[in-house]
């Protein structure tokens, strides 16, 4: 099993290459969660991965 640290390295790594998903990320989580991300979510990454992987 892969370790988290590792997830969410790739995760900071795919987010980091592909500004676009932090639009993707935030619409999830409008609609899951039910309100908006910050303008640069990046601090929020390893919550939403560790709350997606659950």
């Amino acid at each position: 099993m892969t370790e988290p640290a590792d997830i969410l390295a790739l995760a900071f790594a795919l987010f980091d290459q592909e500004p676009e998903l932090y639009r993707m990320a935030d619409e999830m989580n409008r609609h899951f969660v039910g309100e908006a991300l910050d303008v640069n979510p990046r601090h929020l990454v390893p919550g939403m991965v560790l709350r997606w992987l659950h």
